[in-house]
């Protein structure tokens, strides 16, 4: 299979070895932009990562195209109901054994967290400015505050873990969970209404889009931290920023944002104003699961799985 690769940025040597091993022909596109049709159009796999969205004109730029495969567990990057339409198969990593042993995304939510209610981005820059006030940058200990985790899976489970070593008491909403010694509320105002610290830790889709709506800031009963490394979409980003207005939030960060840019284009955001002019919100540009040890390993996990779609019925994956 002739297996293309259009995000230049390096994959896993050893993944690239399988790939090699088995047969399968590798092509890359170096030239760090999205104008790769004609590599495109002779590819049988597509190897992608959350730089690039694929809808259907991309799809239709590629005839024999039969998998995509993509290291991650969200898809709102891959238009699946074209890809059905086209008969090409989407590979994630979406129920792959191991998984939870990739804790970056959990560790970068945490961090913000502590960006956020010790206020380090804004000290940080003020004393590259030059300026040394202590006293502008007093923040708040996470110790005895109660953490709310609407989704209690791995990611989820793994932030709550920090939570607890330091201190907090976890509560959560995961109709699917049950954990034995956290909180675990029926709704999502029950939890506004208890938690100091609030983090999202679901996949997107047609029931939890804008689940954080105004309804849910208006529920927030002590000012909340919210932290997003899920998906932007998860929230209603206008009701969000009047929360920040009216104070029903203390501060927001995030690693996500409504309407990502591909890789290389200029971000438009209204939440890039208000980041702007707040000291209270902090942005990423959904770096959250960018390390080398978790890219790695899920490279290894994407092309092992490919692998072994590979071997239960080659001729599935053939062109017509």
């Amino acid at each position: 299979m002739r297996i293309f690769f259009p995000e230049p940025m390096d994959f896993a040597p050893d993944a690239l070895d399988k790939l090699r091993g088995a047969g399968h022909a590798i092509c890359r596109h170096e030239a760090g932009n999205t104008d790769f049709d004609a590599e495109l159009a002779e590819a049988e796999v597509v190897v992608v990562r959350l730089g690039i969205h694929w809808d259907a004109k991309r799809l239709s730029a590629a005839p024999k195209l039969r998998a995509i495969l993509t290291p991650t567990t969200g898809l709102d990057h891959i238009d699946l109901e074209a890809a059905a339409e086209a008969g090409v198969a989407v590979l994630s990593l979406r129920g792959l054994e191991g998984l939870d042993t990739v804790t970056s995304t959990p560790e970068h939510a945490f961090a913000l967290l502590l960006s956020l209610v010790r206020h380090i981005p804004a000290a940080s820059a003020a004393v590259l400015r030059g300026e040394w006030n202590r006293d502008a940058f007093v923040g708040r200990e996470l110790r005895g505050k109660r953490a709310g985790i609407i989704g209690c899976g791995r990611t989820g489970s793994a932030f709550g873990g920090y939570c607890e070593a330091f201190g907090m008491q976890v509560e959560y909403i995961d109709p699917n969970v049950e954990h034995p010694a956290w909180r675990r509320h029926g709704g999502l105002t029950d939890l506004a209404r208890s938690c100091e610290v609030i983090s999202l830790h679901v996949h997107l889709d047609d029931e939890t889009q804008n689940m954080l709506d105004a309804s849910f800031f208006g529920a927030c009963a002590h000012a909340p931290w919210l932290i997003n490394t899920s998906r932007g979409a998860l929230i209603d980003e206008s009701a969000l920023m009047e929360a920040l207005d009216g104070g029903q939030i203390s501060g927001f960060a995030g690693d996500v944002i409504c309407n990502e840019p591909e890789t290389g284009d200029a971000l438009h955001s209204p939440l890039l104003d208000v980041a702007r002019r707040r000291d209270n919100v902090i942005l990423t540009p959904h770096i959250a699961g960018a390390t080398i040890d978790a890219m790695r390993t899920t490279e290894n996990m994407i092309v092992d799985a490919f692998l072994k779609w590979m071997s239960v019925d080659p001729d599935k994956a053939s062109p017509e």
